[in-house]
């Protein structure tokens, strides 16, 4: 199509309009539909504005306590199927635990406190012969145990290390 048979179209086609019956309708079709109120506007509005703000009020606080009820509840019944595949829901295994760690560190403060029982001891023995006062150390006691703890050295001469290996080489 050319541009001249395009124009010749849109210009016919401007020239449509309606037919006045079907004008005549569809004014008559609008004027008789029923309007709509008002919304909110005098004293009937307010009370539906207020009606459906707290319909909607009720309706979010129903939904509210229903989630918090099931949330509530929900852990309650699944426990019986869940059992104690949840960690921490054996309770008597933890019990077990705590009571053999609470066993154990009794055990190492036990130690401690021997340790430092011990230390008290040899701290006021080592103070005693420090100043000279050990009355209960017998000097010839002390010798005659050392003589049965300590080895008897015969030999005085000095030992020669390589020459003894040689010997245990042969």
């Amino acid at each position: 199509m050319e541009e001249r048979e395009i124009s010749g179209i849109l210009s016919k086609l401007s020239e449509i309009e309606p037919s006045a019956d079907y004008a005549l309708r569809s004014r008559g079709a609008i004027l008789a539909a029923p309007r709509l109120p008002r919304r909110y506007f005098g004293l009937a509005g307010i009370k539906r504005y207020i009606g459906e703000g707290v319909g909607f009020a009720i309706s979010i606080g129903l939904a509210s306590i229903t989630i918090v009820l099931l949330l509530i509840n929900v852990p309650k019944a699944l426990s019986p199927m869940i059992g104690n595949r949840l960690p921490g829901s054996d309770t008597a295994a933890l019990v077990n635990d705590v009571d053999a760690a609470v066993k154990d560190i009794d055990i190492h403060l036990q130690e401690a406190q021997l340790f430092d029982t011990a230390a008290q001891k040899a701290g006021s023995a080592l103070k005693e012969t420090a100043n000279g006062r050990a009355p209960h150390i017998n000097q010839s006691l002390i010798q005659k145990e050392s003589d049965g703890v300590a080895p008897q050295v015969t030999n005085t001469e000095p030992v020669n290390i390589d020459n003894i290996l040689n010997e245990l080489a042969k």
